[in-house]
């Protein structure tokens, strides 16, 4: 609540139209970043184009933005899928080089955490997992497992996103 109340009141979140949050709803990949971009504050920039973001899309300067600064990087054949819904193990990716960019020393963390799921981590995101959650960013789903195929809820995009905030 805390956190999405904060962000809320920051305009870095916005509700839906009826006055609700709908915090279970999935968050998309263009969201997500955009919803990073602003919560730290960082300068619009121009410059790389991925092949399904058109020109003037309404994602387009976040998307943009987090790119130049290294903080996605899109797919192989040029695309970043801005509509598909982002997995927990991808939004541990995104946080890690967010965190990376404004400086954070990614050693600090206390153990990382073990995840009973940690198996089901593709190779590509273990190491992020690991710094991430070490640093307290983000946590299993209170069952011991991580779950990083699943996608991002609302709810947990605010929390991780206010915690992202609290270690500037």
């Amino acid at each position: 609540y805390e956190s999405v109340q904060t962000l809320a009141e920051t305009g870095i979140i916005d509700g839906f139209e009826d006055g609700t949050f709908k915090p279970n709803a999935l968050v998309t990949r263009e969201q997500f970043v955009k919803m990073l971009v602003c919560a730290l504050g960082i300068k619009e920039e121009t410059g790389k184009e991925f092949n399904d973001v058109p020109k003037g899309y309404w994602s387009e300067n976040y998307i943009v933005t987090a790119a130049v600064n290294g903080i996605v990087s899109g797919y192989e054949d040029g695309s970043f899928k801005p509509q598909d819904n982002i997995t927990r193990e991808d939004m541990a990716i995104i946080i890690k080089r967010a965190l990376a960019k404004i400086n954070v020393d990614l050693t600090k963390g206390s153990e990382n955490a073990e995840f009973s799921d940690s198996d089901e981590i593709s190779s590509y995101a273990k190491e992020s997992v690991e710094q991430v959650s070490a640093l307290g960013i983000i946590s299993g789903m209170g069952d011991g497992k991580f779950m990083p195929k699943s996608f991002l809820t609302r709810a947990q995009a605010a929390k991780v996103i206010y915690l992202v905030c609290e270690a500037k």
